[in-house]
């Protein structure tokens, strides 16, 4: 029987501090981004929004938790932007048509949005 043994306490402290590096990376990027990042389920109900949805819609992310994401779109685009939603079920990612979605002021903002499916 033969056995080596080495210290692997390099090798762990490593991979830790590239996971924290590329961690701190990801965490800017939605934190700090001009991109308003949310995760809907298959109902369109947000259960995250990034913090950057005050700078772009005027509103806190926790106005958006817990409520349908249709609640906040025009009635005009409703019909369009359900259509799209649906196409994530078949398609990891689905580029929907800008439409109207509603800031805190009640005011109308042409926004575009990316779908991707993250459990397909």
């Amino acid at each position: 029987m033969y056995c080596v043994v080495r210290d692997a306490q390099e090798i762990i402290e490593t991979g830790r501090t590239e996971f924290f590096k590329v961690n701190s990376v990801l965490k800017a990027l939605i934190q700090e981004g001009s991109d308003l990042i949310a995760i809907i389920d298959a109902e369109a109900n947000y259960s995250y929004v990034s913090p950057t949805s005050t700078a772009v819609l005027g509103m806190a992310p926790e106005a958006f938790i817990g409520r349908n994401a249709f609640e906040f779109i025009h009635p005009d685009d409703v019909e369009l932007t359900l259509a799209s939603l649906k196409n994530v079920l078949h398609e990891n990612r689905v580029a929907i048509p800008p439409f109207r979605f509603q800031n805190q002021n009640k005011e109308w903002r042409w926004i575009e949005t990316v779908l991707t499916n993250m459990f397909r």
